[in-house]
């Protein structure tokens, strides 16, 4: 008796990067994935045809993702700047390029409206993405781990060392909540 095997999946579409990806992000609208590489590009393929964002910089890109109605793409990394773009166009352009002058390795999309929490050196930078604005500084947070919303959006968790801060995003003057750990956090949900 012979088998014959048969394959159920057929590649439909390759795409290669300048390196290795760091880091990847679906939107939630549409058949749009975005992949960013140790070298600094970004790239999107889009229904499976391929779009560059951003060439190579030779600085990688860490951190990605889209806002919850996928008006928005973030993305940070190594050197130090922030970039936004406005995805409902046919080809999406920068809306913003904030220079955070240190490293941006955590960024997080609020669940419900367009604003982004992001690392900027001992601070974590709340950003209304829609007014282009500032909505919130928080400050004395030294290197995060991680950075969540909850799933409302009414409270944002900071894994900071053995410490999880939360705050009130009504009320952004004091953490709201301390848990300490036994040991540090590494990514929080």
């Amino acid at each position: 008796m012979s088998v014959t095997l048969k394959s159920i999946l057929e590649l439909s579409a390759k795409e290669t990067l300048s390196d290795y990806v760091t880091a990847i992000a679906w939107s939630p609208m549409g058949n749009t994935l975005a992949a960013a590489s140790g070298s600094g590009e970004v790239r999107l393929l889009k229904n499976f045809v391929s779009l560059s964002l951003s060439q190579p910089t030779g600085q990688s890109i860490d951190a990605l993702a889209f806002s919850f109605d996928g008006k928005w793409l973030a993305a940070g990394g190594q050197d130090g700047t922030m970039t936004l773009w406005q995805m409902h166009e046919e080809v999406p352009r920068i809306a913003d390029a904030l220079e955070c002058g240190s490293w941006v390795d955590r960024l997080v999309w609020h669940p419900t409206c367009n604003h982004l929490a992001f690392n900027q050196g001992k601070t974590v930078q709340i950003w209304d993405a829609d007014q282009a604005e500032s909505v919130t500084c928080l400050i004395g947070i030294a290197s995060p781990q991680d950075i969540c919303w909850s799933p409302d959006g009414k409270h944002l968790a900071i894994a900071i060392k053995s410490n999880i801060h939360i705050w009130n995003s009504q009320d952004w003057s004091t953490p709201r909540y301390q848990w300490e750990l036994t040991t540090p956090a590494s990514a929080i949900a």
